[in-house]
């Protein structure tokens, strides 16, 4: 299978799942390009930017490699032939184009020559674009999930913050990092790896903090509640869900509960596969942990130095 296809498949999956009712909302922006309004109401992090002066609204998504533009907005506003398409993946109505395109994000500018081109509506997003990876990773940024408002810091100090470097993948743009879970009453617990992805989402009814692989969920069976199944299609096959609530988890000291996570099957002519554990992915990972899991934190992202600085800001 495309690696390309697989990719997109989890993430609709995760997305899907958990967003099915995401609606576009407006989100307030503030005059203060260092203190951007976000919004969580729709189940993925969303705000208002531009792209090439046309306004819109954004999906922030660190696990999307290229940002992802979407196919209606684009061909509405942009002249198609300013651009090289270098690749058309037919299944999933995916192009990928050349050429150079603007991103303002409240006065923080970003400059793109690559970007990809599909319709979001069709894997659940109802926004207009998804800005990846390509972009996040050339700011530093926080996000603080109490206050709902991120900055792009030039330089930032790491007092009152846990420092967690993030462990590499095979894929660059795809950061691990140590997270402990606890099935019961803090017992019996077990630490993985899990992939940073503030694309994960989590929807207006179902907030999902993790997306475990099958092997990891079966380590801890015996002490977690199962608390239903789901099922749907994606574009060329059947899957399956099955969320579980867990007592606690932890990272770097921080403490977060409770944890609702979910697994996936997906279904094919030649079997059941576990998406996450797929040969494209990589096979030293346990699975997701999405925005949802750092509710009440503040973290500084940094890419450039493959940190993640995390602190609580629930009690402040």
């Amino acid at each position: 299978m495309n690696p390309v296809f697989k990719i997109i498949v989890v993430f609709c999956l995760f997305v899907t799942y958990c967003c099915s009712n995401a609606q576009k909302e407006n989100t307030i922006m503030e005059n203060n390009k260092d203190n951007i309004s976000f919004s969580t109401d729709s189940g993925l992090i969303t705000l208002n930017g531009k792209i090439a002066d046309n306004n819109g609204q954004f999906v922030l998504d660190n696990g999307t490699k290229k940002t992802i533009i979407d196919s209606v907005f684009f061909f509405a506003n942009f002249d198609v032939s300013r651009f090289q398409l270098q690749h058309f993946e037919k299944l999933i109505r995916l192009y990928e184009y050349t050429g150079e395109i603007s991103i303002d994000i409240n006065g923080n500018l970003f400059e793109i020559k690559e970007f990809q081109v599909t319709n979001l509506s069709r894997i659940g997003i109802n926004s207009d674009a998804i800005i990846g990876y390509d972009v996040l990773k050339t700011k530093v940024f926080s996000l603080n999930f109490i206050t709902q408002k991120m900055k792009f810091c030039e330089s930032y100090s790491d007092s009152n913050y846990f420092i967690i470097p993030f462990i590499p993948t095979k894929d660059d743009y795809l950061k691990k990092i140590n997270v402990s879970f606890f099935p019961s009453n803090g017992q019996n617990g077990k630490t993985g790896k899990f992939i940073f992805d503030l694309g994960g989402g989590s929807g207006r009814d179902k907030k999902i903090d993790a997306l475990f692989k099958h092997n990891f969920i079966n380590s801890l069976k015996k002490d977690i509640k199962q608390l239903g199944k789901g099922s749907g299609k994606t574009i060329r096959n059947e899957a399956q869900s099955t969320q579980y609530q867990l007592d606690s988890a932890e990272i770097a000291g921080i403490c977060v509960k409770p944890i609702m996570a979910v697994t996936f099957s997906m279904f094919f002519p030649e079997g059941e596969i576990d998406p996450i554990a797929s040969e494209n992915q990589d096979n030293d990972c346990d699975g997701f942990v999405g925005w949802h899991f750092f509710r009440d934190c503040e973290i500084i992202v940094d890419f450039k130095q493959n940190l993640l600085l995390i602190r609580n800001a629930r009690n402040e």
